[in-house]
């Protein structure tokens, strides 16, 4: 049940200011189970729609209940940004049973819900299933072609407002992945990212749910607003690492394919300028990881999927992010970690992407950036991590530093209390399958140089070419 203290929240009111009114075109990408008393957040949310006093509208299209019964997400967020300091939040009333986009009859063609979306400063995209705001907003009636799906007049609305007018768009979980610019995840976990190709589908051919962890995507894209790269949420806690590679890799040659993607953790924000992308600001409790296959390579080792050459950087509080490089610049609060580490050997994880079979790790540890911080926190080069899952194959995920590996650490706040936070940039990320149960038993034993040898060997084996018999 979700549920928030009014007293608290209550207490935010008095602290937000009202802002002019916005020019910027401000974009908010929170990555999931955004924390009711987040107050940095909402506050940053409804600053940027102008303060206290403009019109922030939302978009609950993608939830199950949308509106309006005391439990319904319309409700629930009405609640959080006035509690928060709004004094107009209103309810653009599209969802996916009253839209009807292909009979020109629904909501989303109707006149006084165009005027309303004309009237907003902000616009606040709930989670839930992002391929409900894609049959609710757009018009789908057209197959087999990239592209091809037209926006309806309230969706055409809606995107000339921010162009014209400024504000901010901001949403969580699939309030985020919806504004996706070109392929849009829309399921799959990383195990079966590695053991299974992609599938790909549209919505004018009927939304594909197998249910088995297969990754699918919409090669469309969705709202086109964040045009930077593969965009992807509950990042770290989920373990998408391996989902978002094997998805960039996939999709690269496509018209609609990107290099780079950005994962944002839960209860974290990446906020970006669009007349500015060079500075995009981090805040909230996590980080965002951003991923580039540019000079990355896929081969067939022991009979699977393989990937050589990732390059992957992890933004935390405090850091900007270049958007159209995914490098990034390490907060002030922070000092390079080469020549203080800590620890002789890294920590190496047994379920480096957070394995939903997983109870131990599921939603409560980011293995792959917990073992990536780790490796920088110690005077070793290289560590490997193993897949929680054994069958069909138990994959390796080998992390390098080189010459161009660098972390920075330092303390920075977060809802009022101190923490400590490891940023990191050109980590090289190697994903391959072990070749028998005894490889599999040796990178469990650490501690025996013998072994370690010989699984760096077959690790430096996986990045040579070789031709499979």
């Amino acid at each position: 049940m979700r549920f928030f203290s009014l007293c608290i929240i209550a207490a935010a009111r008095t602290a937000l200011v009202s802002a002019v009114a916005p020019r910027k075109r401000m974009l908010m990408m929170v990555g999931g189970d955004l924390d009711d008393y987040n107050r940095e957040i909402f506050e940053l949310i409804i600053s940027n729609a102008g303060g206290s006093n403009s019109t922030l509208c939302v978009i609950a299209t993608n939830g199950e209940d949308p509106c309006c019964d005391p439990d319904s997400s319309w409700v629930f967020y009405q609640q959080l940004f006035t509690g928060y300091g709004a004094t107009d939040v209103k309810y653009i009333n599209i969802d996916v049973n009253n839209s009807f986009p292909r009979s020109h009859t629904g909501n989303a063609y109707d006149p006084a819900i165009i005027e309303q979306i004309k009237s907003c400063d902000g616009f606040w995209f709930g989670g839930g299933d992002q391929t409900r705001i894609m049959k609710a907003w757009y018009d789908n009636n057209v197959t087999g072609k990239l592209n091809t799906r037209t926006p309806t007049p309230a969706m055409t609305a809606l995107l000339e407002r921010f162009e014209e007018h400024g504000g901010v768009l901001a949403g969580s979980s699939a309030g985020t992945d919806c504004h996706n610019a070109k392929v849009m995840v829309t399921d799959g976990d990383s195990y079966s990212g590695l053991v299974k190709d992609t599938v790909a589908y549209n919505y004018s051919e009927g939304a594909v749910d197998l249910d088995d962890g297969t990754v699918t995507f919409d090669p469309n894209g969705a709202l086109g607003t964040f045009s930077y790269g593969l965009l992807d949420t509950h990042f770290g806690e989920r373990g998408r690492q391996g989902r978002m590679i094997r998805l960039l890799m996939d999709t690269l040659h496509l018209p609609n394919g990107y290099p780079i993607g950005f994962g944002v953790d839960q209860n974290t924000v990446i906020i970006v300028d669009k007349d500015d992308p060079s500075h995009a600001i981090v805040r909230g409790q996590a980080g965002v990881t951003i991923c580039n296959v540019e000079d990355a390579s896929t081969t067939q080792w022991a009979g699977a999927w393989s990937v050589t050459n990732v390059r992957c950087n992890y933004a935390t509080p405090g850091d900007t992010v270049h958007m159209t490089t995914g490098t990034i610049s390490f907060g002030a609060d922070k000092t390079a970690l080469k020549g203080r580490e800590t620890a002789e050997q890294p920590y190496t994880s047994r379920d480096v992407f957070n394995s939903p079979k997983n109870p131990s790790t599921t939603g409560s540890t980011h293995e792959f950036v917990l073992q990536a911080t780790s490796l920088f926190n110690s005077t070793a080069t290289t560590s490997t991590g193993l897949t929680f899952e054994t069958e069909p194959k138990t994959f390796a995920v080998r992390m390098t530093k080189d010459d161009r590996s660098v972390a920075y650490q330092g303390m920075h706040n977060f809802n009022g209390t101190l923490q400590s936070y490891t940023s990191y940039m050109d980590l090289v990320v190697d994903i391959f399958a072990l070749d028998t149960k005894e490889a599999l038993s040796m990178a469990f034993m650490g501690g025996v140089t013998a072994e370690r040898a010989q699984i760096k060997g077959t690790i430096a084996a996986a990045r040579a070419p070789r031709e499979d018999k």
